[in-house]
């Protein structure tokens, strides 16, 4: 007897162990069937995503292929254009050479107008005075007039009113 009550006690066990295992791997599956319902989800996003990568690596392709292009035609149009700058650098250094003796004689040629314009105005200011006096002196009293005689020209050259 104790035999059949160890027996029912094992059996009671390996029985309830199998339960245990069996709800677990139910609980499991549920879990498993409810990733598998997001996978098709997840790939769809995946491949969307794969494809813009792909488009932007295509598109970065693109990119890279014109930058390279546009550096080799910038590389061969900097070595055109080489002897060009070093002609022109060798014209500007001689036109900077010639720039200043030219720029000096210039300085040198306003300086002596700027003398003359002084000078002609100087004379021009002593003419002008001369003049101013010289009117003075024929509107004016002068006392040669007291000796004229009583001609009428006299008389009208002096300011005389007859």
């Amino acid at each position: 007897m104790r035999a059949l009550g160890l027996l029912l006690i094992v059996s009671i066990l390996v029985s309830m162990a199998l339960l245990m295992i069996i709800l677990s791997q139910q609980q499991l599956l549920t879990t498993v069937y409810k990733e598998t319902d997001k996978l098709p989800n997840e790939f769809d996003r995946l491949v969307n995503e794969q494809s813009k990568l792909g488009t932007a690596k295509a598109l970065m392709e693109k990119l890279l292929t014109q930058g390279k292009k546009a550096v080799e035609d910038l590389k061969a149009e900097v070595a055109k254009t080489g002897p060009d700058m070093e002609k022109r650098k060798t014209e500007v250094d001689a036109c900077e050479a010639r720039k200043k003796p030219e720029g000096d004689e210039l300085a040198a040629k306003e300086n002596e107008l700027s003398q003359t314009e002084a000078t002609l105005k100087a004379e021009s200011d002593a003419w002008n005075q001369e003049i101013t006096n010289l009117k003075a002196q024929v509107i004016g009293y002068r006392p040669i007039c007291d000796y004229v005689k009583d001609e009428e020209k006299a008389k009208t050259s002096c300011g005389i009113k007859a």
